[in-house]
């Protein structure tokens, strides 16, 4: 870096008077030596100039480079990602011979096969959260394994990849603490448990679960006010639906929430129509070998659902932690008789210690209360968990439904619906691995 004018000054001055100073020696060496005292001051002086330019050139070229670091960077420091893998083995006591029924366990959400070991979710969350500095972000969580094929309703291996979220989110100015707008690929609001197998007390889920809906593609809004909390939103339909609307009616779903010190509660509901069924246009289909005609659907409205759910989620203590679980759908066929349903469902878990502890969920489910030959379902289910190490995870689960004859499958021809019982007992053995 070059001398400043400054310092080019001193430098001259300086060397004149080093220059002149033998002459002046012989009058006053005391001067002399004041001046060259001055001189070095000066030098030094110059000396920390250039030091301090030197710094802020290296710091000016230091921003240049972080100004121009990648994106990738940047969205990397900003996004919060949490992933796991968990494998489980699954036992039916109702038989496991090699002809056993495929699909043989019931009301078990991702369990269905016996005598069988599984990579359940290989899970990657991606997580960019909304404030009021950084008002704009996005959601997704992504899976693999049994639970994304199940999803697929097709047969597969481990490969099998789901995309179950993808939304981007934006906090709008406004409320009480801004108005959160999801836009995508979004999680119900009903219920209480979820897909993830982290988030649960238990490793399958339950019945209620089963009647509920996973996932909507559509847009919500939410505020909070205090301890309350809103949402609504419109969807493509009431129960879990892909990027495509089939009958082109919209659901609206919506909830209210409290959260307490100990417990919270969520009241949340969902309503829209069902698509008819399908009738013969008369307007002939060239593509159809059979010489048919397109089908149409005259009534887009032939069928109301409508699903209201109440959750309300405990922990008295550090130990113990459990909700309560009610479902009510509402269906209304235009030409069918009213076959409503309920269901609840209450667990909880106890912490023995802090790495081990016991979950317990009860279950019932009345399919159509009107119809006094319907038969009303049950299940109970107890898990264990012990946390082996700070990542890995151990559970086991025993688990006893019973009450439509019929409904749960023993071991017999392939495929084969024959030979059913009215109840089913599980085994459940299971690791997750987070990291």
């Amino acid at each position: 870096m070059p001398l400043s004018f400054r310092g080019i000054v001193c430098a001259a001055l300086g060397f004149a008077l080093v220059a002149a100073s033998p002459v002046w020696a012989e009058e006053d060496e005391a001067s002399v030596q004041e001046l060259r005292v001055v001189v070095r001051e000066l030098q030094d002086q110059v000396a920390r100039q250039q030091e301090q330019l030197d710094e802020r050139a290296a710091r000016l070229e230091e921003e240049e480079e972080a100004s121009s670091a990648s994106g990738v960077s940047r969205f990397i420091e900003a996004t919060d990602v949490r992933s796991w893998i968990n494998v489980n083995y699954t036992y039916n006591s109702r038989g496991n011979r090699n002809d056993h029924l495929i699909g043989q366990n019931s009301n078990t959400g991702f369990h269905d096969d016996n005598h069988t070991f599984q990579v359940d979710q290989l899970w990657f969350q991606l997580d960019k959260a909304v404030s009021s500095e950084s008002r704009a972000g996005f959601h997704t969580d992504i899976a693999f394994g049994e639970t994304a094929r199940n999803a697929q309703l097709a047969f597969g291996g481990n490969d099998s990849v789901t995309v179950y979220t993808a939304y981007a989110s934006f906090l709008a100015p406004g409320g009480y603490g801004g108005i959160r707008i999801d836009a995508g690929e979004l999680w119900t609001l009903i219920g209480a448990e979820v897909v993830p197998v982290s988030e649960n007390l238990n490793i399958t889920r339950g019945m209620v679960w089963n009647l509920q809906p996973v996932s909507h593609t559509g847009a919500i809004a939410s505020t909070s006010v205090g301890g309350f909390s809103l949402a609504f939103g419109v969807v493509n339909a009431v129960l879990s639906d892909t990027a495509t609307d089939s009958d082109r009616n919209k659901a609206l779903t919506g909830q209210i929430a409290y959260a307490a010190d100990k417990w919270d509660i969520a009241g949340s509901f969902i309503h829209g129509s069902r698509i008819g069924e399908l009738e013969d246009s008369g307007i002939p289909d060239p593509d159809d070998p059979d010489g048919g005609n397109y089908p149409v659907n005259r009534d887009r409205n032939q069928s109301d659902l409508t699903l209201a759910d109440l959750v309300v989620s405990f922990d008295p203590t550090d130990d113990i932690t459990g909700y309560v679980n009610f479902t009510y759908i509402w269906s209304h066929p235009s030409e069918s008789p009213n076959s409503n349903t309920y269901a609840w469902a209450a667990a909880g878990r106890y912490a023995f210690t802090e790495r081990t502890g016991l979950a317990s969920r009860f279950e019932m489910v009345v399919i159509d209360p009107s119809n006094r030959k319907a038969t009303d379902e049950f299940a109970l289910t107890f898990t264990a968990d012990h946390m082996i190490t700070d990542y890995l995870t151990g559970r086991f689960e025993a688990r006893f439904d019973w009450g439509i004859n019929g409904k749960y499958h023993k071991a017999g021809d392939p495929y084969s619906f024959t030979g059913g019982a009215n109840h089913q007992k599980l085994f459940l053995a299971e690791v997750i691995y987070s990291f």
